[in-house]
């Protein structure tokens, strides 16, 4: 209510003073508001994501009219770029791959400009690397892992190279370490799990290094569990059978807790069952039924791209623990089949390509099985099964 009476008197400023530096920034500012709120706001359903992008777009206009008033000042291509990735943001979140690309591409190519002027601003070199980050993941998303992966590279220079001229910059560190998880994430996909195994060693090491700095930082502490889950997942890739014992059941107590993420939860799981050590993964995967069972209100809309990928993993480690259990696993493959079809009609993420290919295995659909297994083949991604 209030950033709508705000945006109401700032528009009415605005006809009087078009041009007004301030005005222009403080109604662009408020518009992203607006459309952050809205994209928090359930109520509105999938309308949440059109009231959201018409604000972005707001936002972009507001901000394009502040650097043609204003060609010469910095900031107002900076409120530019961020307008841009705002814009993209909500591209991405509703599977329109292109456009988010080229609302991220128009955002790097503007702080590239501010760079070029200024290049010793740390906050947007790390901004820089955010926004790649995202064009690495849109490009995944349509199928294009090599192109992802360098874009990923990238990102990893850039951050390297001011963590050598900052090396106590903890933003820095932080948004390193993403890059190394992303970058992880994506070479276990494209099966090189020995580089995928570095890059977590070395997003760990950030982690432990920025914890050293602020120990009561409960997001790096949570980052930390989720780097160590991935690393004794990494281990079944890298037939690693001397993987701490000690060190896991430590890990296992931490992730059961109800602050830890349903993503790290997930993780684990499949490490537990290959195993064999179905009493660990049924613990983990009580706790992530249950936050089904609770919060199952925010997983209904198939829009939300990280409840989609939640959901995918959290199907896909029921339909693997009943297979390994002697459980009737068909009702969950049926669930997973239906989401991972709809799923594909708007991402080529390989996480959805190969729970589809499970699904449609397990309900004996052979034929469509085979043509998921070409496209994952085309992305030099094997499908045989752990």
């Amino acid at each position: 209510q209030a950033y709508e009476e705000a945006d109401k008197r700032l528009s009415a400023l605005l006809e009087e003073q078009p041009n007004n530096f301030d005005l222009l920034k403080a109604a662009g500012a408020n518009a992203f508001w607006l459309g952050n709120i809205a994209l928090g706001n359930i109520a509105l359903g999938n309308r949440q994501f059109e009231v959201s992008r018409a604000e972005f777009k707001r936002y972009v206009d507001l901000s394009k009219q502040l650097v043609s008033a204003y060609p010469d000042n910095l900031e107002a291509l900076l409120e530019l770029s961020y307008a841009y990735s705002s814009l993209g943001g909500v591209e991405y979140k509703t599977f329109k791959w292109d456009a988010a690309l080229t609302h991220f591409r128009r955002s790097i190519n503007l702080k590239k400009q501010y760079l070029d002027i200024e290049p010793h601003n740390i906050h947007l070199h790390s901004y820089t690397a955010d926004t790649l980050s995202w064009i690495a993941s849109t490009l995944e998303h349509k199928g294009q892992l090599a192109d992802a992966k360098k874009i990923l590279i990238d990102a990893q220079n850039i951050l390297t190279e001011q963590l050598e001229i900052n090396p106590d910059n903890a933003e820095i560190k932080e948004t390193l370490a993403f890059v190394f998880l992303n970058l992880s994430e994506l070479n276990e996909t494209m099966q090189r799990p020995d580089l995928a195994r570095n890059n977590l060693l070395q997003a760990k090491e950030l982690f432990v290094n920025a914890l050293n700095q602020d120990p009561d930082n409960s997001y790096w502490k949570h980052d930390l569990v989720h780097t160590n889950a991935m690393l004794v997942r990494n281990s079944l890739y890298m037939n690693d059978h001397d993987t701490n014992e000690q060190e896991i059941t430590l890990l296992l107590s931490e992730v059961i807790k109800p602050y830890i993420s349903i993503k790290v939860k997930l993780v684990l799981i499949k490490f537990f069952l290959v195993n064999k050590d179905f009493s660990a993964s049924k613990l983990i995967l009580s706790t992530v039924d249950e936050h089904f069972e609770t919060e199952i209100e925010k997983y209904t809309d198939k829009y939300l791209l990280e409840n989609a990928y939640e959901l995918t993993e959290y199907f896909t480690a029921r339909v693997y623990y009943k297979r390994y259990t002697g459980l009737a696993y068909e009702p969950d493959c049926q669930v997973l089949q239906s989401m991972t079809d709809k799923l594909l009609t708007l991402s080529l993420k390989p996480t959805f390509l190969i729970a589809n290919h499970l699904s449609k295995t397990c309900l004996g659909i052979l034929d469509e099985a085979k043509l998921v297994e070409k496209q994952l083949n085309l992305m030099n991604i094997n499908t045989s099964d752990f």
